[in-house]
């Protein structure tokens, strides 16, 4: 049994600051068949990825939650539901504390594993004192002028930047520099706004694209290189290295990630300093609790570079590679050690490798879609997702919400994952063209 309260009320926009706590409509009765003196966890948005594995802990969940994300399991499983038609900063914060205060049971933690209710939940946990990933350590790590100052800080290995607020800082920043330069939004995510320029002349064109959000633009220095990621799990501040991960992309100009493969494959003393760097990287943070995914650029002479850092489980379902091919259940790892709850964190592995293969086509419309289910039953494929339909006009490649679906399978090695991933991708076969 769940108790819900529907806030009907819309996000009333851009977070005004703290204001007056919204009173509720109306409140169920309380659940009696869930133990009241359990472990108490709020938990702010997000979908079924993150919920799923907290579902078996012994806790009791209180989820605050946007309409559109609502999904039967969340329903099901959540002891208090919190549903409002759009989940905003402020409204999110108003909601936690009124239910802190005056509700059935205070929480113990807070935890968001959603990428646009990170600073929310850290917000939340500072202001009620609740077990929660410290505010910095999110907020630095989702703002890369932040988070270049604070590897600067550190001594860590980096790349030159400078903030750009007008096209001239960007043409003064590559006249200086001499190499190619990305320019990207400061807080943005999932490729979008990244653009390279090898010269002059794409400036003005990188300029326009990484500028349309508004927001702070950063110029980098370009590092060529194998890409990987750095998937790790932070326990009351010790991490744990679960998994690398190496990318690809559909490259310059704008990047947009078309698989993935865990494990990457690294020789040993590349593999042990981009492991240490990414340590070093979270301990300047201040990670506390959770997973994080760390992006790096290996140079030629195996020399990694960090790119950026998230304070959250790696998207693209790296998250389920990870649990593939570790057993480990990312978010209910961290919620169990952090309210120090029963209940399972860890299964049995699947496979000793997993790669992830993506649909990437763009500036065509979609004539038909091959033989899925014929991709689903090949050796090792675990899933196949496809989000196109037959007439469906595709437009540019600008990020990754710009793909058409994916298919994962496992192997006994990351080369065999990536050749069954990449049989999937040939035998789903879309059908393409003008």
């Amino acid at each position: 049994m769940t108790d819900q309260l529907t806030a009907a009320r819309p996000d009333p926009g851009p977070d005004p600051g703290p204001g007056p706590e919204p009173e509720p409509e109306s409140v169920a009765e309380p659940v009696v068949d869930r133990v009241a003196d359990r472990p108490h966890l709020l938990l702010v948005g997000g979908r079924d990825s993150g919920f799923a594995s907290l579902a078996e802990l012994d806790i009791r969940i209180t989820l605050v939650q946007e309409r559109a994300g609502l999904t039967p399991l969340q329903t099901e499983r959540a002891d208090t539901l919190i549903v409002h038609d759009r989940l905003g900063p402020a409204l999110a914060e108003s909601t936690a504390v009124f239910l802190h205060e005056h509700g059935e049971a205070p929480f113990d933690g807070v935890l968001s594993f959603a990428e646009q209710h990170l600073l929310t939940a850290a917000r939340i946990g500072e202001r009620l004192g609740l077990a929660h990933n410290p505010l910095p350590a999110v907020r630095d790590s989702r703002d890369k002028l932040r988070m270049r100052a604070l590897l600067d800080e550190h001594g860590l290995r980096s790349v030159p930047y400078r903030a750009c607020g007008s096209l001239a800082d960007a043409v003064r920043f590559q006249a200086g520099s001499g190499a190619p330069v990305v320019l990207k939004p400061a807080a943005g995510s999932g490729s979008r706004g990244v653009r390279l320029a090898e010269g002059p002349d794409g400036l003005a064109a990188a300029w326009e694209h990484a500028s349309a959000g508004g927001g702070a633009v950063i110029a980098e220095e370009y590092v060529p290189g194998q890409e990987v990621s750095v998937e790790t799990l932070t326990l009351d501040g010790r991490h744990e290295v679960l998994a690398v991960t190496e990318k690809a992309t559909t490259g310059s100009p704008a990047f947009v990630e078309t698989g993935h493969r865990l494990p990457a494959p690294l020789g040993p003393a590349v593999h042990e300093a981009v492991t240490s760097a990414t340590t070093a990287v979270l301990d300047a943070l201040g990670q506390r609790w959770g997973p994080a995914h760390t992006e790096f650029r290996i140079r030629e002479d195996g020399t990694p570079v960090v790119i950026e850092t998230q304070t959250r489980f790696g998207g693209d379902q790296i998250w389920q590679m990870v649990e593939l091919v570790t057993g480990v259940r990312l978010a209910a790892a961290t919620a169990a050690a952090m309210l120090g709850a029963s209940g399972p964190t860890k299964s049995h592995p699947r496979a000793p490798a997993a790669a992830i293969r993506f649909f990437a086509h763009e500036n065509t419309v979609v004539r038909a879609v091959g033989a899925v289910e014929a991709a689903r039953a090949l050796p090792g494929v675990v899933s196949v997702r496809i989000t196109a339909h037959e007439g469906q006009k595709l437009g540019r490649l600008e990020g990754s919400g710009s793909r058409q679906g994916y298919v994962l399978a496992t192997g006994a090695d990351g080369r065999e994952a990536a050749e069954r991933a990449e049989a999937a991708h040939e035998a789903v076969g879309f059908v393409v063209g003008d």
